[in-house]
């Protein structure tokens, strides 16, 4: 198996395609997910998350999103 460096991985696949790469964290932390939500007027938003982190920070503002086998199309991911 041919291993490449996070370094070099810009020059093997474009913006897009590093968007639709799917993953997770042996930690527990990062996942497949993300969310979007307005707080005080201001956009905060995250993605590689869990579906549970991103269902919760989506509902703690107002105007919130989430999306795991969607964020591929998502203005936020």
């Amino acid at each position: 198996m041919k291993k490449i460096s996070l370094r070099g991985i810009s020059e093997i696949l474009s913006e897009k395609e590093l968007k639709n790469v799917i993953g997770g964290g042996s930690d527990g932390t990062s996942g497949t997910c993300g969310w979007r939500t307005t707080i005080n007027g201001i956009t905060w938003y995250n993605c590689g998350v869990s579906k549970e982190e991103a269902q919760y920070k989506a509902g703690m503002g107002s105007d919130g999103y989430w999306c795991c086998d969607s964020c591929s199309i998502s203005t936020y991911c």
